[in-house]
């Protein structure tokens, strides 16, 4: 693969947006907002985009969560449809690959609090959402969907949770992670011998 671009473009849009969170803010003042909790800069300039993406990354939650949906019905409906058509319009690339998750730090400190993440390693492993509490073990859950935009299909994805870990440490997003979830990424050659088999079962 050629990576076209790279954007960590929200904190949090995987969850549920009708579902408010307490955040606190750099300055520690605690704000009830719904998610998403970030939008980038210069995806809030593109609403139609900014709405497209937040869409497909909760639908494909939807797919790879423990009673998801079936990818079928999701990936058929107009709105996804429509969703995808404007990210392929916007970005000029046949493929998309999307990174979602959700952590929880366990802090070495006497002070638990939490807060909202938005570091480019964390943003790309956990969507840039990390909360530090008193829980025994750190935990990070993550989501992967590499999805054909021409077809409008899921073509790839993993998920699972990586338990007792340092998530701060660079090194746990530069090895640690790809290892546990990048392992079976298809290559690109692998991914259109893929597509093309499933042509053939579809016209037999």
């Amino acid at each position: 693969y050629q990576v076209a671009f790279q954007a960590s473009p929200f904190v949090g849009a995987f969850r549920d947006p009708k579902d408010s969170c307490t955040i606190k803010d750099e300055e520690g003042e605690k704000n009830n907002k719904t998610p998403p909790f970030f939008i980038a800069d210069d995806i809030k300039k593109d609403d139609a985009y900014a709405k497209a993406l937040a869409l497909v990354i909760k639908n494909l939650e939807m797919v790879l969560s423990k009673d998801g949906q079936p990818q079928t019905e999701i990936f058929s409906s107009t709105e996804m449809k429509e969703s995808l058509a404007i990210i392929a319009d916007r970005t000029k690339v046949k493929t998309l690959f999307i990174i979602y998750g959700n952590g929880e730090i366990v802090s070495a400190g006497k002070s638990f609090t939490q807060q909202v993440v938005s570091g480019t390693a964390s943003a790309a492993a956990s969507g840039g959402l990390v909360a530090v509490t008193m829980a025994k073990k750190s935990f990070i859950d993550s989501g992967i969907g590499v999805i054909d935009l021409e077809k409008g299909e899921l073509i790839w994805s993993n998920t699972g949770r990586m338990t007792d870990i340092r998530l701060k440490k660079k090194s746990f997003y530069n090895k640690q992670w790809p290892k546990n979830f990048l392992y079976h990424l298809p290559t690109h050659e692998e991914a259109n011998n893929y597509k093309a088999v499933k042509s053939i079962n579809e016209v037999e």
